[in-house]
This record gives C-alpha cells, structure tokens and sequence, in this order.
C-alpha cells in the first residue's frame, strides 16, 4: 500500500498504543476463539463500537446470533468528524495561526558550512522559567549545545506540543546562536494552500486497502476499514503534508548536509525524509533512537520487504550498545543502518550509590509508570494495594511521567481510587527520586533503567497486556517480574535476602547493563551525530 498519501495517515506507524486496533484484533479472535471452541454463551463488555461491528459483520456469515448493545461514545462529534472536513478545517486555521506568530529563519551569513538540521519536539518543558530565553532540547539538548560551541551552521526545527502561542514567545525571547522555529516558520500562503487542498482530497478520496485483511483466515477488514476512514478525514493528513512542505523549502532554500530526528517511524517523520531526499540528494538523514524500547514498541520493527519501500534514515543512530545489536540483529534493518551513539536524554547518578543495608532494601519503592493508560495506572496501585497494605515499613513513591500531564493527572486518579495504599508522587528530577529508593517497581517506563545505572534492584510489572512493556527484555541478573500480588511481595522477600556481597557483585552488572544501554554522553559520541 506504499505511496504518498499512505504514509500521512497515523495508522501506518504500527505502533499499537497510538490506535485501539491491536488491542482490538487481540480481542475479536478471542471472541471468535471461544466461540469456537463450543462457548454457547458469551458477554463482552467493551466500549469499543468498532469492535462491535467487527463482530456483528462476522457473525453474519456464522450460525452465531449477536446482540450488539455497544453505544458508541461522541456519536454526533464522530459523525461531524466523518462526514464534513472540520479536522482539515481547524488544522489549517492553526497552522495559519502558527505561521503568524512564528519567528522566521535567518541564516548565518558567515558561515560556508552546510546546515545542520535538527527537528524535534517543542513542549513547555522545554524552557526553565517562564520568561526566560534558556532552551533545553528533549531530546538532542547535548547535541544542540555541541553544534553551537563547534560554531557550525546548525537550527533546530521545532514541532510544537503545547499552546502554541505561550511557545512560540518563548521562542522569540531564544537568544542562541543555534535558532529554534516551528515548522510554521517555514510555510508560506501558497504551502497552506497546498496543505489544506492534498488533505482535502484525502478527504474525500479516502483509501483503498490492497491485499487480504485476514489473520489466520479470519477477517479482520471492518476493523482496519473503520481506522483507516477516520484517519484520512481527521485533520492528520493536513499536519503531516505541512511537515512535508517545510522540509521542501528548507531543502530548495538552503544546503543541508545533514538532518536529524527523533526517530518512532511516526508518519511526519516520513513525510519529511520525503521531502529532504526530493531535492537535496546529498542530505545525510539521521535517525536517532533516543528512549528505551521493548517488544511492544512494534514501530521499531520491520518485516520482510519493509525496510526497501518504508522512508527510513541513512543511519539510525541508538543509545548504546544493548539496543544497537537488539535492532540490528531483529529490527529488519538493512545492513550498517543501525548504529551506537550514546544516550543524550539520560543523565546518570550525581555519585556512586552505596548498596542499601539489608533492613533498608524494601523502605522506599519507587513505582514508575509509563503510558498514559488509565486503566494501567488503575491496575498498578491495586496490584501495589493487595501485595502491600499489610505492610507498615514501606513508603510508596509513584512516579508519573513529569512533562505529560496526562499521566499525571491518571497517576492522582489512580491513587485516589485507593483506601489503603499511602503513597507520595515524584515530579521532580528523577535522580533525586532515585537516590532515595531502595527498589524500583517500573510499568513500561524507562525509569527501570536508570535504577539500574543507580545500582538499585528493579522489578518489573507485568499487567497482562499481551505484549511485552519491558524495555530491559533480556535482561534479568538483577530484576524480578511480577504479574501479581503473590509474585510481587515474593520478589521484594528476595531482594531482602540477598547477602551483602551477592547484592552488591549485582549491583555492579546492572550498573555495567545500563552503561550498554545508555552510553555516557562525550563529545566523541556527539559528533558520530555529524559524522556517520
């Protein structure tokens, strides 16, 4: 199905907790498992009407009758949002917006070298202070300290995630040699007009899926059709052709010699190496791998034949060792595309931890949670609440994700939910959360890995989701699994029960495990950024 608009539509990223469709597929062949299996009688209770009408549409072909009383939530918003184009609508008055307010890109004059490009990701975290001009990038703040010290014609293009007027002043109020503006900066009249007529005909052209729609001969269409209808008549398209635009006139205005990127294998990530390799052939595109990954982050993983029709980078840069040879070895990337770099988004423990005396190593549990789920966060503090609420000694400090309000907000709900459990929350720097725990229970969330750089035991929780969270997959000499209380309260017994010496010789492989993962930052490593 490779082509153009293909790669503007959200669900050809794979990655499943961006769209409800693995986790519907999981439960549909369930559903037809069971049925099945002689199952006369069956209640789902999902709020799922996708899902729903999955089933009806196979029932009909089947001596199965089904009673569907799924009613679908936002009815008139998803009828508004299908039939009129009020997502392109909105996502053009933005960018129009955007491109008002945005500051402009003014190149060095002086300079004789080629652009560096750097797009990433702009959230109010972003800046310290309210009205400061200090910029921290997410995810390349070394890389981008290093390009303006090495005097290199360097900018970082920004995709703004937040209220975009508050970021692009704050942008303004930037005083670095190494400029930041917003994609919208780079937009003209005539490129909105472009924008807003391609994802109009998206729109109404919609997309016709090739090939079977089958998973061991059931048919899986009505679910694929329904994600693949609403994610060309959502505003998407729109904010993916403008990523491509702007990468157009940055290529046709100016030589970039490299380009660099978060990589996810999300759909403007394609747009943009579209746009580069269209007209500057010489651009070197870079990829960078910047968090943890785990089995479920299906987005980093190609079958066979993708690799040859997907736009990827020249390069795919990682954070070290462990995922360089995971990607190389079962990512389905060609050969030499996957290589270390270093971990630009971590910093390691301020000191040496001393290994927690025997009496101490199950005081303080640090609870890290990663996606955002509701449903997750609900799980976790009840598996903490059963496995825990008859012991006094421990103190719980769960750990949201601090820069994803969201996850914040799910963390507080998720807690209050609880009568037993007394728990604290951790925003601030994980260091100092760290440094005070004594064992770190992580869901999904990289935190687990930088416990282990702290030398600190980690147990990681299971929540039954079908694919496996775990981003140190493979990886067990000093962690423990849980996927209930019984396992869980085993676990931290057994933390407890190592002597000195067998905890601290496995102190020291979980430091050397994470100094695989997440190599220490050095100019050296920086530069393969500008070099590979």
């Amino acid at each position: 199905n490779a082509c153009f608009d293909w790669w503007t539509l959200p669900p050809t990223n794979k990655d499943p907790y961006s769209t409800n469709l693995c986790q519907d597929v999981a439960v549909f062949l369930l559903i037809v498992s069971l049925v099945r299996q002689g199952y006369a009688n069956l209640l789902v209770v999902t709020d799922s009407a996708d899902l729903a009408a999955q089933v009806g549409s196979w029932a009909r072909n089947e001596p199965v009758r089904v009673v569907v009383a799924v009613r679908g939530k936002g009815a008139w918003r998803r009828l508004i949002r299908l039939y009129t184009p009020s997502g392109v609508i909105k996502a053009c008055l933005t960018t129009i917006y955007g491109s008002l307010v945005s500051p402009r890109y003014r190149p060095d004059s002086r300079s004789s070298d080629g652009l560096v490009v750097v797009l990433s990701l702009v959230y109010p975290s972003s800046f310290h202070g309210e009205h400061s001009g200090d910029y921290q990038d997410v995810y390349f703040g070394p890389l981008v300290d290093y390009l303006e010290k090495s005097g290199r014609q360097a900018l970082v293009i920004g995709i703004m995630r937040g209220p975009f007027g508050s970021l692009a002043g704050k942008l303004r109020r930037v005083r670095t040699r190494v400029p930041v503006i917003p994609v919208e900066g780079f937009l003209t009249a005539s490129d909105i007009i472009w924008c807003s007529f391609h994802a109009l005909r998206v729109f109404a052209k919609g997309v016709r899926i090739k090939g079977e729609l089958r998973i061991e001969g059931v048919d899986i269409g009505v679910l694929v059709r329904r994600l693949f209808t609403e994610a060309s008549r959502s505003g998407s398209p729109f904010v993916n052709f403008q990523v491509y635009r702007a990468g157009l006139r940055l290529a046709q205005n100016f030589a970039v010699e490299r380009c660099i990127y978060p990589h996810e294998n999300r759909t403007w990530e394609n747009m943009l190496i579209l746009a580069m390799r269209q007209v500057y052939g010489k651009t070197r595109i870079i990829g960078y791998q910047h968090s943890a990954i785990a089995p479920s982050h299906l987005h980093f993983f190609l079958e066979d034949g993708e690799a040859g029709v997907t736009p990827l980078p020249d390069v795919l840069l990682t954070t070290g060792d462990f995922t360089q040879e995971w990607l190389a070895r079962e990512g389905g990337y060609l050969p030499g595309v996957v290589q270390a770099a270093c971990g630009l988004r971590q910093r390691g423990p301020r000191a040496a931890q001393p290994p927690p005396k025997a009496k101490e190593r199950g005081n303080t549990l640090l609870v890290a949670l990663g996606n955002p789920v509701l449903e997750d966060y609900v799980g976790t503090v009840k598996l903490l609440e059963s496995a825990l609420s008859g012991s006094n000694n421990r103190h719980v400090v769960i750990r949201p994700h601090p820069t994803n309000p969201v996850s914040i907000q799910g963390a507080i709900d998720a807690a209050a939910l609880s009568d037993k459990l007394v728990c604290s929350m951790s925003r601030g720097d994980v260091r100092d959360a760290l440094g005070e725990a004594d064992v770190v229970i992580y869901a999904s969330s990289t935190v687990g890995i930088e416990a282990a750089s702290f030398g600190l035991p980690t147990i990681c929780l299971d929540l039954g989701k079908g694919l496996d969270t775990d981003p140190m997959w493979g990886w067990d000499e000093f962690k423990w699994r849980a996927d209930s209380p019984y396992t869980l309260v085993q676990a931290l017994e057994e933390i407890e029960g190592l002597s000195k010496e067998k905890f601290q010789a496995l102190s020291l492989r979980a430091q050397a495990f994470a100094h695989a993962y997440l190599l220490p930052v050095s100019d050296k490593r920086i530069a393969r950024f500008l070099e590979v």
